[in-house]
């Protein structure tokens, strides 16, 4: 064997397509491939982003049937026979072991190129017991002799050296990558959450407990079992926020929609939709269980043809009628049972087909029914469905009817009340303990290895058994719940203790607020005057130092602070708390209220306000808190105002208000959207809240919507320091707005970490990269979790555009040297403690990279892409795979074994050139 030395930089030139589907495939020049001509257009994937996305969507009900797993090749687009794409060349054997391989490169030229050296060969590997529909998505060796391929259909396939055999497949569900620590300790990971282990003789699932402490899963609401197998079993058990209580109940009896959202199913053609009400019927019998409201779809108060001075309730407005009523979220506990209950009224047609109204539990942006109207009645009748499928989840719940038709819509409609979510303890089923779809593994050794998928998941194997990875908070580590700032920098806050610096040139710095619990609010005196507040009393202060926790005497989650200058900053938070710093301690105020409080704003000492829920809003004028009427109810979140007579609030049910020093006007919006956060500025108003809509208002105009990139994800704040600088935050993402006429919001930064995972990688245990959907990767260095920044694309203006583009894979050989590749061929490069964008051109999905060696780094991805660099900083090039499978998965243990694997059975292997490697004798 030859030792390598550092290779002399070689000259990469320009490539060319082949025409004929077959050739549709990138190539490096002098590797050309000898296909005939065809008269079929090439499908060319540098020029058309759609055509890659096509052949991502081929194999994804194989793949993953949890999200779209993109990945395979375009085989309708293609137009070539699947057995054209894997048989043998004419006169070869139709039975192959490892020997016999089809060499890729060819000996056509195209014209004005120039032929230069390519580092090596890529050969296909033809195995007998590979057919055209195994899929490969990972691939681990231990050596020449011991190759691990996984993939769809849970299929296993080795390699000893000598021959190519299927260990296994149809037995475990589908596998997405794998890796081990030698013949005998191997780990596969895939669908739901699927964990097999290798010992060396089988693969099976992993067990690995001794006591019950070594499952401890970091939930305060399980109780975990080591059995006599060495498995784990969990029961839920109660305490705060856990099983054996209610999570959530509604009888809309403050006659507000107290946080649901309604949608009217036919726009303008419909006219009818859910509404709270409070209507007593024919013989006394009122409409409602608890009084004196209940949720209601019809007119409730159409005139009765025969008498107009009476009241015929009904949804009849000669067209069809149709709407829907949502929850707010509600953080279902872990638990054996889960039940929704409710009282429902149901005077409509009762045939199953005909005025159809169902109730759907909504969970990770899917709809799903759990109960459907069978019959009618007019009276109440108690309802129940089950609901424990979607424990440990935040859903909401929505009611849905839909009359379908404008024939008989004169009955009286339908009445729901008193709805309640309840949850029991219990032995929870396997399921419920199963993780989500694993994407990828990566270990530094036996005893500290890390999978990732779906949901935000990272779990940790520390040798015994696995566990979720505990970020510090069950809402996600990133979710930006506040925002404040000075000009272009801007602090934003979250969960888990999470405290980022936003700077104006896109990057993203991470904070320590030696706090776990979620923050909820920011605002600042100056850059060094900083206060930050949250769950469970927390306050936290910064005078340019660090953050220190200060005592408040109170375990009430605080959800705002603000202040003038030093001397007078307010926080106010649940069951009427309202804090006030003197000479630099917290006092409590009283309120007068036990509602809880949401925001509050001040101009000085003596124009204080504080809203709430229940339509809460408090003022002071130096002498006390007193309650304000503002003409509108709602459970208000936001206050906002530029003086004591320029007072924004704004709500649920769309309820918005502003208060000009004497009196309050209406301002409320006509879809009952709930408002989260309203600012505003001399002309410019701009309100924002639930499904990611984003209003604005100049002067007396009509609120009209604003673009907002990130919609239906809701925005929890904003703030701005001029009309033509405005931030807006949400779950993982955070805007600006510019002033610009057309009211479009672009994307400043995305940190959220609790989107899906698709690759894993390190160096060790101190570096251990996460990369995943919306260009964002984190950095585990051994104590804490961090944001790895991304150097953002710059425009033409010179304008810095965020790298959002999905990561699929990474790998790094040190705490400085990394790589990640993504969709639209992204290929980022670690250097100086943040990822830059590397030259490559090519639109193409890339689904996964490796350093084959210090000075040879391989990117691959769908329909046979596969590009080279000769070392860190330096280009990447196409060569010419010879397949136009998806390749997924690429490792070696030397150059001479390095493989590549994909769909379509492929199984490539790349053949080192060491005279243009620059290798010498040993």
């Amino acid at each position: 064997m030859m030792a390598m030395t550092t290779a002399n930089n070689i000259k990469f030139v320009s490539l060319r397509r082949l025409s004929g589907a077959a050739c549709a495939v990138f190539v490096f020049v002098g590797l050309i491939s000898g296909c005939g001509e065809t008269n079929q257009d090439p499908v060319d994937t540098a020029t058309d982003a759609s055509t890659a996305d096509t052949a991502d969507s081929v194999l994804d009900t194989v793949t993953d049937d949890v999200e779209t797993d993109l990945g395979g090749v375009d085989i309708a687009g293609l137009d070539v026979p699947l057995d054209d794409l894997v048989e043998t060349p004419d006169g070869a054997e139709d039975t192959h072991e490892q020997l016999d391989v089809v060499p890729t490169d060819g000996g056509g030229q195209g014209e004005d190129t120039e032929i230069v050296s390519p580092p090596g060969t890529l050969l296909q590997i033809l195995p007998s017991v590979v057919n055209k529909e195994h899929v490969f998505k990972g691939i681990w060796m231990s050596g020449p002799d011991d190759v691990h391929l996984v993939g769809a259909d849970g299929v296993i396939v080795h390699y000893d050296g000598q021959e190519w055999t299927v260990r296994s497949e149809g037995v475990f569900a589908n596998l997405n990558a794998v890796w081990g620590f030698g013949a005998d300790d191997i780990w596969a990971v895939g669908f739901k959450g699927a964990i097999l282990h290798f010992d060396g003789e089988n693969w099976g699932e992993p067990g690995g407990c001794t006591a019950d402490s070594d499952c401890d899963d970091n939930d305060p609401c399980t109780t975990e079992t080591c059995d006599q197998e060495g498995l784990c079993s969990f029961s839920t058990s109660p305490g705060d926020g856990c099983c054996g209580g209610v999570s959530y109940q509604e009888g809309w009896d403050s006659g507000t929609l107290s946080g649901w959202n309604v949608l009217d199913l036919y726009g303008d053609a419909g006219g009818v939709v859910w509404q709270v009400v409070s209507y007593i019927g024919a013989n006394n019998i009122p409409r409602y269980v608890s009084p004196s409201y209940s949720l209601y779809f019809g007119i409730p108060n159409k005139p009765c043809a025969a008498n107009p001075a009476a009241i015929c309730p009904d949804y009849d407005t000669g067209n069809p009628v149709g709407a829907t009523a949502t929850s707010p979220p509600i953080k279902l506990p872990k638990a054996a049972k889960a039940t929704v209950q409710f009282s429902a009224w149901i005077d409509v047609e009762p045939d199953a087909g005909f005025d159809v109204l169902t109730l759907s539990v909504v969970a990770d942006g899917v709809a799903t029914p759990v109960w459907a109207k069978t019959a009618a009645s007019k009276n109440f009748q108690s309802i129940q469905a089950d609901i424990s499928s979607f424990g440990g989840k935040t859903v909401q719940l929505e009611f849905a009817f839909n009359s379908g038709d404008n024939f008989a819509n004169t009955t009286e409609g339908i009445y729901i009340d008193d709805i309640q979510v309840s949850t029991t303890c219990g032995q929870l089923s396997a399921e419920s303990v199963e993780f989500p779809t694993l994407f990828d593994i990566w270990g530094s050794s036996p005893t500290d290895i890390y999978a990732v998928g779906v949901s935000g998941t990272v779990i940790h194997n520390d040798g015994t058994i696995w566990k979720p990875v505990d970020f510090g908070s069950n809402e996600g580590p990133w979710d930006i719940k506040g925002l404040f700032g000075f000009g272009q920098d801007v602090t934003a806050v979250g969960g888990g203790g999470l405290i980022l610096k936003l700077a104006e040139d896109g990057s993203v710095t991470q904070e320590s607020s030696q706090n776990n619990g979620i923050l909820l609010a920011a605002w600042g005196n100056s850059p060094t005057d900083m206060y930050v507040v949250g769950q469970a009393g927390t306050i936290l202060h910064n005078q340019g130092t660090g953050w220190v926790k200060e005592p408040v005497g109170t375990a009430a989650d605080i959800q705002s602070v603000f202040g003038v200058g030093s001397f007078e900053v307010m926080s106010v938070g649940l069951a009427g708390t309202i804090l006030r710093r003197v000479d630099g301690l917290w006092q409590a105020e009283d309120s007068g209220v036990t509602f809880d409080l949401y925001d509050v704003w001040s101009s000085g000492t003596k124009n204080i306000w504080v809203v709430g829920d229940q339509g809460t809003v408090l003022r002071n004028e130096g002498n006390g808190w007193i309650t304000v009427d503002p003409g509108v109810l709602a459970s208000f979140r936001s206050v906002w105002g530029s003086n004591s007579t320029d007072i924004w609030i704004a709500g649920s049910g769309g309820k918005i208000a502003r208060y000009d020093g004497g009196q309050w006007a209406d301002l409320s919006t006509a879809d009952e959207n709930d408002w989260y956060s309203i600012w505003a500025i001399k002309d410019l108003a701009i309100v924002a809240g639930d499904k990611g809509v984003i209003l604005q208002k100049k002067g007396k105009d009509a609120w009209t919507e604003m673009r907002n990139p990130f919609a239906p994800a809701p925005i929890t704040s904003l703030w701005g320091d001029g009309a033509k600088n405005v931030y807006a935050a949400g779950n993982g993402f955070v805007l600006h707005y510019d002033g610009n006429a057309e009211g479009d919001w672009e994307v400043f930064a995305t940190v959220a970490v609790s989107t899906t995972w698709r690759g894993v990688c390190g160096s060790g245990p101190d570096n251990v990269i996460l990369v995943g959907a919306g260009g964002v990767a984190m950095r585990y260095n051994g104590g804490s979790w961090a944001i790895l920044p991304i150097e953002p694309d710059m425009s033409a203006e010179g304008e810095p555009i965020p790298v959002v583009d999905q990561l699929y894979g990474c790998w790094a050989t040190s705490n400085d040297k990394a790589w990640a590749v993504g969709e639209n061929g992204l290929i980022v490069e670690l250097s100086g403690g943040a990822f830059t964008r590397s030259q490559n051109g090519y639109n193409i999905s890339l689904r996964n990279i490796y350093a084959a060696a210090e000075d040879l780094i391989i990117a691959i991805g769908i329909e046979g892409f596969v590009s080279m660099s000769r070392g860190p900083g330096l280009p990447f090039l196409p060569v010419f795979s010879g397949s136009v499978a998806g390749l997924f998965g690429i490792f070696g243990t030397s150059l001479e074994d390095t493989y590549i694997v994909g769909d379509i059975g492929t199984i490539l292997r790349f053949e080192p050139d060491w005279n243009v490697l620059g290798a010498e004798d040993e």
